[in-house]
């Protein structure tokens, strides 16, 4: 399965969510591979931009992050100390973590595409 497959797969699996869902879509790619290819061939299945935590892929384009007055120094400190923070666990752990903490419902089929050797899910906020 080449790149165009795995976002055609992807479209598929968003097209497989209720509306309500679909509307809030947000898609995490485990590498810059698949985040590429997402930002590529994505656009053709109004598929939104990839999110990728995977060696700061959000740094290739713009964002702006609020942060509470009273969060400011546990984020920074968090930023400051990525290299060493993703020494001590994985990508995966820390996003399944998050989405625990944050109540975002998932199903383990869709978060990790085990077949592909490809880390990422479709996940929906709100």
């Amino acid at each position: 399965m080449g790149w165009p497959e795995l976002v055609g797969t992807i479209a598929k699996i968003r097209d497989s969510l209720p509306a309500e869902q679909r509307a809030r879509l947000g898609i995490l790619a485990g590498d810059y591979g698949a985040a590429g290819a997402i930002d590529l061939y994505g656009p053709a299945y109004q598929l939104p931009p990839a999110i990728s935590g995977i060696n700061s892929f959000w740094q290739r384009g713009y964002g702006a992050f609020s942060v509470s007055a009273s969060q400011f120094e546990p984020v920074l400190q968090y930023i400051e100390t990525q290299p060493e923070h993703h020494h001590t666990r994985t990508f995966q752990e820390e996003y399944r973590e998050l989405l625990r903490r944050h109540g975002v419902d998932f199903d383990e089929r869709y978060v990790w595409d085990l077949t592909l050797n490809r880390a990422f899910s479709a996940v929906s906020y709100g």
